[in-house]
């Protein structure tokens, strides 16, 4: 069957190979440009001017130039304060932050919405100026109690992004104050993150905030129309208040386009402009033809959590057997062909700040035997229900025939991400595989939103000591003074997960690929979380 399987996927590759070249899509033979996004977030731009400086006559938006962007998931509700994960590419374009990675580098946090901040020696009290020249996309003046008041409801959805915060208020027209009842070093890095956007207050609470017409942010970019299943459309705000970060592009079209087969011949026809995709075949066939480049990220982990709640897998031999007897190496390989990275860490290194040592768990079939045995287990006896979802073909398949190797049946439930996610977080689960993707800057997000006991959005089921153990040491890491200090406490808790309550294998990390028409320039991909921030492009036929 696997045969079959991967010479259907070599026909279908070849057919695609062909079709391009009938239509004069021909790789090239010149050396591809390269260059880096930033020193550590790995990107490789080939064929086009990627980096290439807008024109000195360009002023502001050029009117009638657009962007097809495709979308290999549909997007979902357009208000930031959701915190929908389909929809954070247009989060990024519509809602303003306090602050921003400039140019889409977390490694260089600088300020949006506040222009100039204070901390207090001891680290409990944060004052926050603010512009005074932003405004909503509907006319209504963003102010500081605008902020708090959407807050209000961001904190319901994301609590992690508030981590030892108090209380809030605004203390003047523009002027924030955060009371803190410890230190939290990463405050600046939560309040960069799309997810604590500022949308209009007074929207939220005329619509509500699952309707699209809540989504009214003081953005360089503004949503005009939203069709389910086919494509949301974003115009370029006019009236955009920051003018250093005035986007030259007048339309973005964010088009749903699940099959990549379509998306390939689409990007060939010039119905789209760029493809975002995770499919390496895709990136293989589409690599280096004339007329487009590519630039490839490394995305965010996909973790394999163990539900050590369900059945046998509450005796932690069982999960170190599964551990044993799953080579990511090998994960990596079928999951993305190679163009991955592998490394025993369960939060993507991008800062070079989360990479835990060598763990004691390594790919070792015998040792995962001796552990079933000395558990009394028999492999045979072993159905697990494996959670994942559409975007991540490949990963769960290959886990799949790894544990079916040793004799163990492995049942793979397959959905969308946001209906995925819901499932691991109600424990309903024995494998299952998750993103992280909680910004570089600040990994203390992904312990407060996944990995604690109480979070709605929990991926991690140990026993009641297990649970106690890692919420502690989170507790620990939101106590830190500095990053130093918080890094530290953030690696032992990676240590912990896995070596210690064994319920996460470590993690294969994707490529993440973009093919994008020639003409578009100087387009900034997030080197965290992966979105392009349109602000910086421009179209230069």
């Amino acid at each position: 069957m696997k045969r079959v399987k991967r010479l259907m996927v070599l026909l279908l590759t070849l057919l695609m190979v062909l079709s391009l070249a009938a239509c004069g899509g021909n790789k090239t033979n010149e050396t591809p440009a390269t260059t880096d996004q930033t020193e550590e977030g790995e990107a490789e731009a080939e064929g086009g001017e990627a980096e290439a400086e807008a024109p000195a006559d360009m002023n502001g938006i050029v009117p009638g130039t657009e962007v097809n962007f495709r979308l290999p998931v549909d997007v979902s509700s357009l208000c930031c304060v959701v915190a929908s994960p389909t929809a954070a590419n247009i989060y990024v374009q519509c809602f303003d932050t306090l602050f921003q990675p400039y140019e889409g580098d977390w490694n260089d946090i600088r300020g949006l919405l506040c222009t100039d901040y204070t901390v207090s020696d001891d680290g409990l009290t944060w004052v926050f100026q603010l512009t005074d020249q932003a405004e909503f996309t509907n006319g209504n003046k963003l102010t500081a109690q605008s902020c708090v008041d959407c807050w209000q409801y961001t904190k319901e959805t994301q609590p992690g992004l508030f981590t030892n915060v108090e209380s809030f208020e605004a203390t003047g027209e523009y002027e924030i104050t955060f009371h803190m009842s410890a230190p939290n070093p990463g405050l600046k890095a939560n309040l960069a993150n799309v997810y604590s956007g500022i949308a209009d207050p007074a929207a939220i609470a005329e619509h509500g905030l699952e309707a699209d017409q809540a989504a009214i942010g003081s953005g360089a970019y503004y949503v005009v129309s939203k069709t389910a299943g086919d494509r949301t459309i974003l115009k370029a705000n006019e009236n955009y208040w920051n003018k250093d970060q005035m986007p030259h592009i007048e339309t973005l079209n964010y088009i749903y386009i699940p099959d990549n087969n379509t998306a390939m011949a689409a990007l060939q026809s010039g119905e789209i402009d760029i493809i975002d995709t995770n499919d390496y075949n895709t990136f293989e066939v589409l690599d280096g033809y004339d007329g487009v480049y590519s630039v490839t990220m490394h995305d965010q982990c996909r973790v394999l959590y163990i539900n050590g709640q369900h059945g046998a897998l509450a005796d932690k031999r069982v999960r170190q057997a599964i551990q044993c007897f799953i080579d990511p190496v090998q994960v990596e390989l079928a999951y993305h062909g190679g163009h991955g990275e592998f490394i025993n860490s369960i939060v993507r290194d991008t800062c070079k700040n989360y990479v835990a040592p060598s763990t004691n768990v390594a790919y070792d079939v015998e040792k995962g035997k001796a552990l079933l045995k000395e558990a009394g287990v028999d492999p045979s006896t072993l159905n697990l229900k494996l959670v994942t979802n559409s975007d991540i073909a490949g990963y769960s398949d290959n886990v799949q025939a790894q544990l079916a190797a040793q004799g163990i049946t492995v049942t793979v439930d397959t959905y969308n991400v946001g209906t995925s996610e819901a499932v691991i977080a109600e424990g309903d689960f024995d494998l299952g595989i998750f993103r992280t993707d909680a910004d570089v800057a600040s990994g203390l997000l992904v312990a407060q939103t996944w990995w604690r006991s109480n979070s709605v959005k929990r991926t991690l089921w140990g026993t009641d000591e297990e649970n106690a153990k890692i919420d502690a040491l989170i507790d620990d890491a939101a106590a830190c003074a500095t990053m130093e200090e918080q890094n530290e406490v953030l690696k032992s808790i990676q240590l912990a997960i896995i070596d210690d309550v064994a319920l996460a294998v470590p993690s294969p990390i994707p490529g993440r690929y973009y093919v994008i028409n020639n003409k578009i320039q100087n387009v900034k991909i997030d080197n965290s979380t992966c979105r392009v921030d349109w602000r910086y492009a421009f179209i230069q036929e």
